[in-house]
This record gives C-alpha cells, structure tokens and sequence, in this order.
C-alpha cells in the first residue's frame, strides 16, 4: 500500500543542503533566449494562462434535478474521463507497496495512446528488477527488504526508465505539474493522459461508497498522511459534496485510478490536496520506437545542476555506432533554451547544430531534423542558465532504498575558459565552485528507429 517510506524523505533530506551549492542561484534569474522553433518533445507545456468559469458550488448540473436519494449520474457539464474519450486505463491490483510502480504504468500507458496513437500494456511487476536490481553498477538499489514492499517515487521510475526497459521501450518525455493549478492539471490530462499523483489514503474511515461510487475525503496537513499513489483519469465538477463518509465543503471529485481497489474508479474531493513536494505531479509517456539509448546518467531526481554563466556548455563523448534519432535532456526550470551540437570526438569539429526550445520542466527526448550517423562523437548542449548534471548519489545506514552514481574519466565534459574539462577531474570541480561531485552530465543519445517485421 505504501508508495514511500520515511527512509526515502530522511535520504532526501539529508542530500538536500548540498545540491543547494550550485543551484541556489542558477534558476532564478536566467536570461532567456527566445527560439523560434519547433522542440520536437513528446510531451510540450501546458499554457498557464487558463481561464474557466468554475461553478459556484451551490450550482447544480445545468439541467439536472437531483432527487433526495436519487443516484447521481454525471451530465457533460464539467465531466470528462479518458476512458470515455477513447483511451484505455488498465486497472490492475497492485502486489505489495507497489502503488507507486502501477499507478506510473497505467500513466505510461495512457501517455503513449494519447501522445503516440499507440495502444501498449506494460506488466508492472517485472520494472522492479531493472529499478531496484542488483545487476547494474548504477542506480537505484535497496537493502534487506522485499522490492516490492520497499515502495517508491515518481522519479524513480522517470530516471530509470528513460534509459530503456523491456522490449525496446523507453520513457521520451515527462512533466512535472507541481506548480500546476487544477485547471492547468485538468487540461493537461486531456492532453497528455493520466496524471501521477501523490495522496492522503491512509485512513479507512475517510472512505465511503455511495450508490457504487467509491469515494474518499481526507483534508489532512500531516506529510505521513501522504501515503499512496494514483492516476488522475478524469473530473466532476458536479460530483456531490455529501457523496463523501466526510461530507465536503463543495460539489466536485477527480476520477482516479486507484490500484488498491478492484472496484472501478475512485472519486477524490476537491476538498483533498495532493503531494506537491516529495512524489511530484507527473505527466509520463513512454514509446517503443527507439532501439537504444545512450547514457551515462542514472537521472536527475533532485534537480542537480552546474552554472558557468549566463550560458553552461555540457557535452558527454559516446562512441556507439548508428543512427542518432534524438537527444534526451532535463529541463529544470518552467522553459529553457537550448543548443545542441555535435562535434567529433575531441570537440575539434563541429558536425550538426540545432536550436531547440524545453517548454516545461521534466525530461525531454528532442528529435533532430535531420538524423545523423554517428560512431565516436560528442553530444553538446548550450543550456540557459544552469546544466543538469546527476550528482552524487545517496545512502544511510539502515536505510532501505538508496542511489549511487559513478563517472570515469572521458564521459562527461564542461566548457570553462573556452576549454573543454572533464567533469569526473576533482580540479573541475574546484573550478566549478561545486560542493557536491556533479559525475555525469544529463544528456542521452537515441539511436535509430526500430524495424518492424
């Protein structure tokens, strides 16, 4: 049932001051670069100027009278529901505390049918291994419990599984919607599939059902509280406030797959806030059109970065041979401008150059206009402002869940001086001001689209 533990939140915490070093001023105050072109990302963001006229709450459905005892049924006024819009939502029940890992596939799943056209069903259970498996040298690892009662977070499965999984799958795009209203988060559903999202599901006497609506309205501000994760599928606006075993202050309920229940969908007050600090909000979408990824990241759950200006110039040296389809990168502000080049191995000569524009913050898979072929090569890109990098990793004692990272020498590089500097060197590191070991730049080349037979 649990999507976390308190392990994870003191492990965080504990990491926390230090990723501050570089980053404390590095998002702040960036000058932008307007780009007039099209990024090409899986997913692109959600316009924040949004006005709807929400009814007040005494208002009933437009051409509704509802009876004293009277089943409510929805109208189309205020109600929308992916399933009713074409898209499939698997509702599995999940095994252990694996809320997190089953909410996150069916927001996969939806995300690749609205975004791709592509109808896939992914088995939540066998991503533990490449999550938490011991046969990596990097990652994300657990120690003395059963994987699939460790519990887990968003970005977890975002960081793992955009360096592929299973039959040639990989996760091309994400948003983070924690500074979303709920309007921008309704039109983002609409948009891009279900919405990840942490909430309060720890109290049994919170829930109800009410002529076969399963419902639930737990207004708490305890951080433990926070306990479950599930996928917003959907609204209504009109869903009576008195339909709740705590009745709420106002009509309205998100529609959510809740994979503790087999019984359908549940309904989750307006009233009820959600998660917006430790599993954030998330849009995920996950295609099977790349043949392999290229990465020496393990992600960038925290936000990490390195600054060497208004401009920070990263670049890592690959030495895969094929066709480069696309460049994966995190954006960790609302918007970002980029550049990305690539230069033969020893950045002497530049081979390729496109401008591109990260429009939300979350990961990126940007698609190149013209594909290149590659072999021993270097994949630079000139952020605005602040690069993501890995970081260190994390771990304590007695801990279940902990990251480790690793860089060598020749992998990752940064542009100071007009020389490029290895970022695995401590000398960088100085230079850079960093408190914390960066390791590996985040940046993923993705090769050749998959034949078809």
């Amino acid at each position: 049932m649990e999507k976390r533990r308190k392990s994870v939140i003191a492990i965080i915490l504990m990491f926390a001051f230090c990723l501050a070093a570089c980053t404390s001023e590095a998002d702040r105050d960036v000058d932008s670069v307007s780009v007039d072109v099209a990024s090409g990302d899986a997913l692109s963001g959600v316009a924040a100027d949004i006005s709807v006229a929400t009814p007040a709450p005494d208002d009933p459905p437009p051409g509704f009278k509802q009876e004293v005892g009277e089943k409510y049924v929805h109208g189309d006024d205020g109600y929308y529901n992916l399933e009713d819009d074409g898209i499939t939502v698997n509702k599995r029940v999940q095994q252990g505390g694996t809320c997190w890992l089953f909410s996150a596939v069916a927001t996969m799943e939806t995300g690749c049918q609205r975004l791709h056209s592509k109808l896939i069903e992914i088995d939540p259970m066998p991503l533990l291994k490449p999550i938490y498996g011991d046969d990596k040298k990097e990652g994300y690892f657990i120690k003395g419990a059963d994987a699939k009662n460790v519990g887990g977070l968003n970005f977890i499965v975002i960081d793992t599984l955009a360096n592929g999984f299973g039959d040639g799958l990989v996760v091309d795009g994400s948003i983070d919607a924690t500074e979303y209203t709920p309007e921008e988060m309704k039109k983002g559903i609409k948009k891009y599939g279900a919405l990840n999202v942490g909430v309060p599901d720890t109290d049994p006497e919170k829930k109800g059902t009410f002529h076969g609506y399963s419902t639930i309205n737990h207004v708490t501000d305890d951080p433990e509280d926070y306990d479950h994760s599930v996928s917003f599928v959907g609204w209504d606006d009109h869903f009576p406030r008195d339909y709740f075993k705590d009745p709420a202050s106002q009509d309205g309920a998100w529609i959510a797959y809740n994979s503790m229940s087999n019984n359908g969908y549940f309904y989750y007050s307006y009233d009820m806030d959600i998660d917006r600090e430790w599993d954030k909000p998330s849009f995920i979408c996950v295609t099977d059109e790349y043949s392999h990824v290229e990465s020496y990241d393990v992600g960038n759950p925290l936000d990490t970065s390195i600054r060497t200006g208004k401009e920070t110039v990263v670049g890592n040296v690959f030495h895969k041979k094929g066709t480069l389809m696309a460049v994966g990168t995190y954006c960790l502000k609302k918007s970002q401008s980029i550049v990305i080049k690539i230069y033969d191995s020893k950045f002497k000569k530049c081979l390729y150059t496109q401008p591109a524009k990260m429009n939300h913050k979350g990961y990126h898979t940007i698609l190149l206009d013209e594909p290149q072929e590659v072999e021993d090569f270097a994949l630079v890109i000139r952020y605005t402002g602040a690069a993501p990098v890995e970081g260190d990793g994390w771990k304590k004692k007695k801990e279940s869940i902990y990251r480790k990272t690793t860089s060598q020498k020749g992998q990752s590089f940064v542009l100071l001086d007009g020389k490029w500097k290895d970022l695995s060197d401590q000398k960088t590191i100085w230079e850079l001001g960093c408190k914390f070991k960066p390791n590996n730049c985040n940046i993923k080349a993705l090769y050749s689209l998959r034949r078809r037979v």
